[in-house]
């Protein structure tokens, strides 16, 4: 097993290798998900919410699962010694590569197309989104045939429910960045995306603007700013917006996620059960690191 410092000694990629024994690791880490076969893990340190509530991007990737279909990085916390030295609270993730694609669907990496902001190809090529974006430009997307065709491109109601997730959040570190989508090449399958790194939603940083800015408008700004949601990282969302069903479709889930998955009364109880799976740790973590960990205790109202 190999792993790799990527952002300070506090967040940790694990791969497993061959030359180690195996390159899976066999062990069912997430109660939720029925994976027993992972390439890699996060020892993630909750990104930019460290030392703030430490389970932030976790919780608002959790908000809409039971209750919408949408693609997310499972969590489980633990506490990390590295060396034999105590390390603090750290967050077990799926990592986002061909790896989770094929534990949580069975599709194997020269299967698939997976993209990333800016529509780099991280495994394939990007040509079948490019070719479906530069067609969805030219056509009038107002009418039924071009629904058709963003559906036979994309996963609509998966899309949706992502879009929903992220404008409720008001997460301001996308949609210019952390975006991540993919399809199976050879059934020439539907797009889908990612929830990854939301850690900014939330009203994060006291700087930025509120949870209550109109995060819809942000989202599909057709002049926004060079980060966080530039020109080209919106065009998508409006164009598919333009069209009368998407878009009824789209107010119809907003709708029933704010009395459903969004509930303030569920949201909130959500929180408490996070909060309860590491506050017996937070002392410690607090002593080893210091910081607002303290400032977690927000509601949703």
């Amino acid at each position: 097993m190999e792993i790799v410092v990527v952002h300070n000694p506090k967040s940790l990629v694990v791969k497993a290798r061959n030359k180690f024994g195996s390159n899976i690791i066999n062990y069912q880490f997430f109660e939720n998900k029925d994976i027993h076969k992972f390439g890699g893990l996060m020892l993630r340190n909750s990104g930019n919410d460290f030392n703030v509530s430490m389970f932030r991007d976790a919780f608002m990737q959790y908000m809409p699962v039971d209750y919408m279909d949408v693609d997310y990085m499972e969590y489980k916390p633990a506490v990390l010694y590295l060396n034999g030295q105590y390390m603090g609270i750290i967050n077990i993730r799926e990592k986002i590569d061909s790896d989770f694609i094929e534990s949580n669907y069975g599709i194997k990496n020269d299967d698939l197309d997976l993209l990333e902001t800016y529509t780099n190809a991280l495994d394939g090529t990007n040509d079948a989104y490019l070719n479906y974006l530069n067609a969805l430009t030219n056509m009038n997307r107002t009418t039924p045939e071009a629904f058709q065709f963003i559906n036979q491109n994309i996963d609509v109601q998966e899309y949706i429910n992502y879009l929903v997730t992220q404008i409720y959040i008001a997460n301001l570190d996308w949609p210019g960045n952390n975006m991540k989508f993919w399809r199976q090449r050879s059934t020439n399958g539907k797009f889908r995306w990612i929830l990854w790194d939301t850690d900014f939603g939330f009203d994060l940083y006291y700087w930025a603007p509120d949870a209550t800015h109109p995060t819809l408008n942000f989202a599909t700004e057709p002049n926004g700013p060079g980060w966080p949601n530039p020109p080209w990282s919106t065009a998508h969302i409006r164009m598919v917006l333009e069209n009368p069903t998407f878009r009824s479709r789209f107010i119809s889930t907003m709708q029933i996620a704010l009395n459903s998955a969004f509930a303030p009364t569920r949201l909130n109880q959500l929180i408490d059960t996070y909060v309860n799976k590491i506050a017996a740790e937070v002392p410690f973590h607090k002593q080893r690191w210091g910081g607002n960990i303290n400032d977690w205790n927000f509601e949703v109202n």
